[in-house]
């Protein structure tokens, strides 16, 4: 089995497993704001992957491609709410208590309560 592409960087032994947090102001959260949308499939050859970042002293590498260029879509793909597999773990939280939280720890993320 071949790795995915934004493993390759590291034996597979030594990766955790994804993490993921989802995080909108309470406010916005209430609304319940999804919506229909698109995701666009582009062509891969003019992306370079995100280089990997020191965290609290841990390697972290994100699956991020970026592309310095403009590139026309190969395809589109239409997406729902019911798509995100994740839509009930999306968290609220308080704009001004995140704030103060992310100015006394820059450090700290995911700054939960």
């Amino acid at each position: 089995m071949q790795a995915p592409p934004y493993l390759l960087q590291k034996p597979l032994v030594n990766l955790s497993k994804p993490f993921y947090f989802f995080s909108i102001t309470d406010s916005v959260l209430v609304k319940k704001p999804w919506c229909k949308g698109a995701v666009y499939l582009l062509p891969r050859d003019s992306f370079e992957q995100e280089p990997a970042q020191n965290f609290q002293g841990v390697e972290v590498i994100f699956p991020h491609w970026i592309g310095k260029s403009t590139v026309d879509p190969i395809g589109k793909l239409e997406v729902g709410p019911e798509d995100f597999p994740f839509l009930d773990q999306i968290r609220g939280h308080d704009e001004k208590k995140l704030l103060a939280k992310i100015k006394a720890d820059p450090n700290g993320f995911p700054w939960v309560d």
